[in-house]
């Protein structure tokens, strides 16, 4: 880069570059609930992890009330229908958000002149790390392993299913314990996607189904 700053994660990976149209992410808020009572899925990106330490999870998030675009209440069901308990992380891309003033800190501007980071929008929940990406459609959704490390944090804005184990179901099984279920090899996290179906004459089965929209496994950390 001819000028400006650049900063690369210990993976090589560009966070902030501030010559290109990048910006930086924002955690902006970060807690533990079977449910948010508002949040808009198409301005934020919501992850997830069961909050449990052990046993086999299916995580969906499952629509109480308000649509696609506006503000909504969600649950985190596992297939069963039974909410479950999560730790959560929401986060914004730092140019929607209004910059700080004044106090101490760093702004970093792209060329453009959007605001790509700004430390006095971390407001004490951490940073977080993109660490896998799958691109949409390249599991198939039978028991994809996703990372054998089940502490990260999955992208729950494509994860959706049913209120009980039918219809459309597309989330993500935490397993803990591998000898519990004959469709996973290791301990991990899986992306589990089907489709329950059913004949008037009695019968039907399951279907897998791949993911719909890129999927994204991160971790948090200290800012």
């Amino acid at each position: 880069m001819s000028y400006g700053i650049e900063i690369k994660n210990a993976n090589d990976n560009v966070v902030i570059d501030s010559e290109t149209s990048n910006t930086g992410f924002v955690i902006i808020d970060a807690g533990t609930s079977n449910s948010i009572t508002s949040i808009n899925l198409e301005e934020e990106f919501l992850f997830v992890k069961p909050n449990a330490t052990s046993g086999n999870y299916n995580i969906a998030l499952h629509r109480t009330s308000g649509n696609f675009g506006e503000n909504q209440a969600i649950t985190f069901r596992e297939n069963s229908g039974s909410a479950i308990s999560c730790d959560w992380v929401r986060g914004k891309f730092a140019n929607t958000l209004t910059v700080s003033s004044g106090g101490y800190g760093l702004q970093i501007f792209n060329s453009e002149g959007d605001l790509a980071f700004d430390s006095g929008l971390y407001g004490g929940d951490g940073g977080f790390g993109i660490t896998n990406y799958f691109p949409n459609q390249s599991m198939n959704g039978a028991h994809n392993l996703m990372d054998t490390d089940t502490s990260k944090y999955v992208l729950g804005n494509t994860l959706f299913g049913t209120s009980a184990n039918s219809g459309f179901w597309i989330g993500v099984h935490y397993i803990n314990s591998h000898t519990t279920t004959t469709q996973a090899s290791a301990n991990g996290i899986y992306f589990n996607g089907y489709f329950t179906f059913s004949f008037m004459g009695g019968g039907g089965g399951q279907t897998p189904v791949n993911n719909i929209g890129a999927q994204f496994l991160g971790e948090g950390g200290s800012v």
